[in-house]
């Protein structure tokens, strides 16, 4: 009976909608996050991702773009915030609840080209003068426990390209699938640019607060099974990045 009870107050609370409301953050990172522009509303690879499991859990909540240093931020202390997307490392693991993964980046840093002859081995990486990298972001954690003293903070990767192309800073740490748009996006020609070192390659994910309501949590992880199994994501994969694995 107590669970038949139960049952029936989940699923009036589901037919209701949640009772918490969930806040999405994202950073402007074309092409997985592009923000809204005049009438043009968001979109990306990652967002669609979103967009496609809010379909299946049945909420229309709006994306907030912010810096990333405030989205993580909220994502760690404020319930009921979703946050995509990131990269799963061994530092930020229990700080987060993981939903995905749902792609595989390779983090890189990017030159300009002829900077250098060759790619850059470990040390020389680190004997570079400046690398350019954004507050609470991956990429510097994981270069900072790799013993780089090297690195200056921004806070944000338009930042760093405007550093980089002005030559205050020697390289700036990015990924394989959003430099050249980054680059692209601030004026510059990507192909006076290049990649010089990779950092490593990692999984990333949609994160949720730790405080998250469960059964908010729960809806948005069977919907990524749903659409895992469906062949959306793949297709989404396909149709923006047809010349990744």
């Amino acid at each position: 009976m107590k669970r038949r009870a139960c049952a029936a107050v989940f699923a009036l609370a589901m037919s209701m909608g949640f009772a918490q409301k969930l806040v999405i953050y994202s950073e402007p990172a074309p092409p997985f996050q592009v923000p809204p522009s005049g009438d043009a509303p968001a979109t990306g690879f990652a967002v669609e991702i979103v967009r496609a499991l809010q379909r299946e859990v049945g909420t229309n909540e709006p994306i907030q773009f912010v810096e990333w240093a405030r989205g993580f931020y909220e994502a760690q202390h404020t319930p009921n915030v979703m946050l995509f997307t990131a990269a799963r490392t061994e530092e930020r693991e229990k700080l987060f609840r993981w939903l995905g993964p749902f792609f595989k980046v390779e983090y890189l840093l990017v030159a300009k080209k002829h900077r250098f002859r060759s790619t850059l081995t470990t040390e020389q990486a680190k004997g570079l003068k400046i690398i350019g990298t954004v507050k609470g972001d991956a990429r510097d954690q994981i270069l900072r426990d790799a013993g780089f003293t090297n690195l200056e903070q921004t806070t944000t990767a338009a930042l760093n390209v405007r550093k980089l192309h002005a030559g205050r800073i020697d390289a700036y740490a990015t990924s394989n699938v959003v430099w050249k748009e980054q680059i692209r996006k601030e004026g510059f020609n990507p192909e006076e640019y290049e990649a010089v070192y990779p950092i490593r390659v990692i999984p990333v994910y949609c994160v949720f607060s730790p405080a998250t309501d469960p059964a908010i949590f729960a809806a948005w992880e069977r919907a990524f099974k749903t659409i895992a199994a469906n062949g959306t994501l793949k297709r989404l994969s396909k149709q923006w990045f047809p010349d990744l694995d």
